[in-house]
């Protein structure tokens, strides 16, 4: 249980920096594993079939949005998809829906510099 907390807060605190220095080069996109992101933009990876994985992912692309004062609509979009992903039932599988919540967040993304 320790070696799996110690591993998620490994994870949290790599997507952290990750966003942090990727929208220094342009901007930023969340994808599952195994995905590109469109032209010219840096990929985020997740292993979307975890699901603390997606859930951590857009809350962390909300915190992002929020330090960056991004606001408006854009903000509120991803602040409902991270609600939408956290308050999904348990036995329903991430697996071929992240895309939905992730786009929200995305288009967000777009204007952190």
């Amino acid at each position: 249980m320790v070696m799996c907390k110690n591993l998620n807060i490994k994870y949290l605190l790599g997507v952290l920096l990750y966003l942090y220095t990727a929208s220094c080069f342009g901007a930023t996109e969340l994808v599952c594993s195994g995905q590109q992101a469109s032209y010219g933009r840096t990929s985020i990876e997740v292993d979307c079939s975890n699901r603390f994985a997606v859930v951590e992912s857009l809350k962390q692309v909300w915190f992002t949005l929020r330090q960056n004062n991004i606001g408006g609509s854009l903000e509120e979009m991803c602040w409902e998809a991270y609600n939408d992903a956290k308050d999904l039932h348990p036995s329903i599988s991430f697996e071929g829906i992240t895309d939905s919540f992730f786009m929200r967040c995305n288009m967000g993304l777009e204007y952190v510099k």
